[in-house]
């Protein structure tokens, strides 16, 4: 799920049962109305290429 400030639902996707959620993170990301000044989340999506694609929203 992302959510905005307030933390109301913006957009939500359901992976399978055992799989990781991290490639749903980017479609959700996508999913924004415009570029997020801040992007929380777990260490479970902690990874170089999540960070690189949230890096480049901006530019």
């Amino acid at each position: 799920m992302i959510a905005d400030s307030l933390g109301r639902a913006i957009a939500f996707r359901i992976a399978p049962g055992q799989a990781h959620e991290l490639p749903e993170a980017i479609p959700l990301l996508e999913k924004l109305p415009g570029v997020p000044a801040w992007v929380v989340a777990d260490r479970g999506y902690t990874s170089h290429s999540f960070r690189e694609y949230i890096w480049s929203m901006g530019a």
